[in-house]
C-alpha cells in the first residue's frame, strides 16, 4: 500500500485496507468515532503514544504512518540537514590545524572548536536516529501520552538550527583568541566555552517555551 504525505490519509487507507470502520477503530483505541474522523480529515492529531499503538496494530512504521511517501519519513518533513555539522567540523579542523602550526594554543583549539563540532555532531546523529525510528524517548521531558509528534518535531528542528548556528558563531568568535597573549588564551577560551554552553541552554529553553505556548 502506498503511503501518502498525510497522517489522516494514511490512517484512512490502512483502516479501510484492514476492513475496519471508524467506530471499530475508535473502540479498539478507546477514543470516540469523532476523534478518528477528525484525525482522518487532518483536523487534529493523536498524541505519539496513540500513534505508536496504531502503527503497531497495523504493522507499519511510525514514520510511514505520519507521512512521507517513498520512504522519506519524518526527516524530510522537518528539514534536518547536515550543513551545520559540515561547517562546524570544517571550522574545527582549520583551528586545530592552525594550532598544530603554532598560531594558537593547541589545547585552546581543541577545548572550544572541537567541543562545538562534537556537540553539533551528537545533536545531528541523535535527532536523525529518532526521526527515522519515530521514537522520541531520548528527549528530556518527553511524554508519549501527552506530546504531539508535530510539536516534538518542531522543537527538534529549531533546537538543531539554533545549536548549529551557535556552534558556528562561537567557532568564528574563537578567532579572537589568535589576537590574545598566549598565556591568556586558555582563559579567553574558557569564557567562550561557558558562554557557548549558556547559549545552547537558553536556546533549548526558549524553543521549548515558545512551542509549548503555541500549542496551548
Amino acid at each position: 500500500m502506498e503511503m501518502k504525505n498525510s497522517f489522516g490519509a494514511n490512517l484512512s487507507a490502512i483502516r479501510n485496507n484492514a476492513g475496519l470502520s471508524q467506530s471499530a477503530l475508535a473502540e479498539q483505541l478507546g477514543v470516540s468515532r469523532q476523534a478518528v474522523s477528525s484525525w482522518e480529515r487532518d483536523l487534529s492529531e493523536p498524541d505519539i503514544g496513540l500513534i505508536e499503538r496504531i502503527a503497531e496494530a497495523f504493522d507499519v512504521s511510525v514514520s510511514d504512518l505520519i507521512g512521507g511517501s517513498e520512504g522519506k519519513g519524518t526527516e524530510a518533513d522537518i528539514g534536518i540537514s547536515p550543513i551545520f555539522l559540515i561547517v562546524s567540523i570544517l571550522l574545527a579542523v582549520v583551528h586545530v590545524t592552525l594550532g598544530i602550526c603554532g598560531l594558537v594554543n593547541i589545547a585552546a583549539a581543541v577545548f572550544l572548536p572541537v567541543t562545538c563540532a562534537f556537540a553539533t555532531a551528537m545533536i545531528y546523529v541523535t535527532f536523525t536516529v529518532m526521526l527515522k525510528s519515530g521514537r522520541y524517548n531520548m528527549l528530556a521531558g518527553f511524554d508519549p501520552q501527552k506530546d504531539s509528534i508535530k510539536r516534538v518535531q518542531l522543537q527538534m528542528r529549531w533546537i538543531e538550527i539554533l545549536t548549529g548556528l551557535s556552534s558556528i558563531l562561537f567557532e568564528v568568535l574563537f578567532t579572537l583568541v589568535y589576537f590574545t597573549q598566549r598565556e591568556k588564551q586558555m582563559n579567553v577560551t574558557t569564557v567562550l566555552l561557558f558562554s557557548y554552553y549558556a547559549a545552547i541552554l537558553i536556546s533549548c529553553l526558549a524553543v521549548n517555551q515558545k512551542i509549548t505556548a503555541r500549542n496551548r
